[in-house]
């Protein structure tokens, strides 16, 4: 995301938002999201034979949602098993497919400058009024099994915890660049411990190579982030 967005720059009336998917892998409609896969794979031209093994295939590995706590087995009634590798790749599909067809079908999607989604959580730089961002959010409730919640964070919000902010730069056309900090715990010391010796001979080793033993990068190529303190 970061590579995406470095060098860009937006007017003043953009402002930064971030949706998230409330309970995404307990609430994913399973039958859906296993049909869209299997329109997937028809529309690469695999076999008839391949597509009922692969849709069979899938249905067995989620056909029990089972999780264990506490020395007890508990099954859900719905969604998909939460830790499961091919969980994450069946939520994914699903989301893709309603993303895109909100961003098509919605009206108000021409004020999404940028849509950035990890897992469940979204972060949208938006040029449009409040009116508009409701009635968008209104329109990202296509499936009724799938909610989403809105923040407004007008300049600024946390996206996986690290702040992005909307800031001016040093051209004075009242544009606006993205810029990254670290987000640090009020309790951060300022100080990192590396307990294990070969960890830190590794990140040293690293260190030493990307600083030192590279070839000269451009100087001109600026990456928009700045490093918070604590």
């Amino acid at each position: 995301m970061a590579t995406q967005l470095r060098g860009m720059r937006f007017t003043s009336n953009c402002r930064l938002f971030k949706f998230a998917v409330t309970s995404m892998f307990t609430l994913i409609p399973v039958q859906k999201a296993i049909d869209t896969m299997y329109e997937i794979v028809v529309k690469a031209g695999m076999s008839f034979d391949f597509e009922d093994d692969f849709e069979k295939l899938i249905l067995l590995r989620v056909e029990r949602n089972l999780c264990q706590f506490g020395g007890k087995t508990y099954e859900f009634l719905g969604g998909l098993p939460m830790g499961r590798p091919l969980s994450s790749l069946i939520a994914d599909v699903f989301m893709d497919r309603l993303e895109r067809w909100v961003l098509k079908q919605s009206r108000d999607s021409r004020h999404v400058l940028l849509w950035y989604r990890f897992m469940n959580n979204i972060l949208c730089i938006w040029q449009g009024s409040d009116h508009d961002v409701k009635t968008f959010h209104d329109d990202l409730h296509f499936d009724s099994n799938i909610s989403f919640t809105l923040k407004h964070g007008e300049y600024e919000v946390n996206y996986l915890d690290p702040p992005i902010k909307l800031i001016q730069d040093g051209i004075s056309d009242n544009m606006r660049t993205p810029v990254f900090s670290v987000y640090r715990k009020p309790t951060f010391t300022g100080l990192v411990e590396i307990r294990s010796w070969t960890l830190r001979h590794n990140m040293i080793n690293e260190i030493l190579k990307k600083n030192f033993l590279s070839e000269p990068k451009n100087e001109d190529h600026v990456l928009c982030f700045s490093i918070g303190g604590g």
